[in-house]
């Protein structure tokens, strides 16, 4: 852990950076993160900036464990609100420059990150999970979640405020059949898209700049270039080479089908 910890520390910082936000403090085994806008109609591109960074936090977490070997594997939590109101405290002294953030969504926020839910393990207002949606952003996708009596006092020490609007992520599922042909098709778009080629999918392309990270990792230290690799390994041999696989067998079943 005391390997994992600054190193979690040093890339959380970097995606915070990258997606627009300001890293405000470190809070032992999490850190508080705040991203500020002016206007109500901005919330969906900066829930999107959030969710996004998460979603790769957790993954590089999920895939590499930061380069650090320990008998259990660790996953990261996010919890996610919307301060409307946040008192903002500057400290400044003898070589102090500090600055913090407070308000009662800020505590709720506390309170969501520890809550578990379904990979990428976000759970948020529904104020910011509505406005990801409206924006027209869908990788991410979210559940109501209700809390008893008994998990109000777990999660939330008894505070019954705001706990009534909580979604937390769920895992893509659909009752409807889907056609083979449409399957491929949604295949061979992610194989493009994890390639780097132009693909219209009809919704708003994510702000997360890629090539940032991968630029700041490997000017990094060097556990940040082993992780970088690990995680690079991972996407072009694991999950692209089984997604190709997958596709290359569901092309041969239609095929053998329509000669049938």
């Amino acid at each position: 852990m005391e390997e994992f910890i600054p190193r979690l520390y040093w890339l959380s910082m970097k995606v915070v950076e990258i997606t627009g936000g300001r890293f405000i403090k470190w809070t032992g085994d999490g850190f508080l993160a705040w991203y500020p806008f002016e206007l109500h109609r901005d919330l969906g591109v900066i829930a999107e900036r959030i969710i996004t960074a998460a979603w790769h936090i957790s993954v590089m977490v999920n895939v590499t464990q930061m380069g650090v070997r320990m008998g259990k594997k660790l996953n990261l939590r996010h919890g996610l609100s919307v301060e409307h109101d946040a008192l903002i405290m500057k400290i400044t002294g003898k070589g102090t420059n500090i600055q913090d953030i407070m308000g009662r969504s800020v505590v709720l926020a506390f309170r969501l990150s520890g809550i578990d839910g379904k990979f990428p393990n976000i759970v948020a207002q529904s104020e910011i999970v509505d406005a990801y949606h409206y924006s027209g952003f869908s990788t991410v996708h979210f559940n109501k979640r209700k809390f008893n009596l008994s998990e109000v006092n777990r999660y939330f020490k008894g505070e019954k405020w705001a706990t009534t609007s909580i979604y937390e992520t769920r895992e893509k599922t659909s009752k409807r059949k889907v056609k083979v042909d449409h399957l491929i098709t949604a295949g061979k778009n992610a194989i493009a898209s994890a390639e780097g080629q132009s693909v219209d999918s009809g919704t708003p392309k994510s702000s997360f700049d890629t090539n940032a990270l991968v630029n700041d990792m490997q000017s990094g230290p060097k556990w940040a270039n082993e992780v970088l690799m690990e995680y690079a390994r991972w996407i072009t041999k694991d999950l692209l080479g089984s997604l190709k696989t997958v596709v290359a067998s569901l092309e041969t079943q239609l095929t053998d089908k329509k000669n049938a």
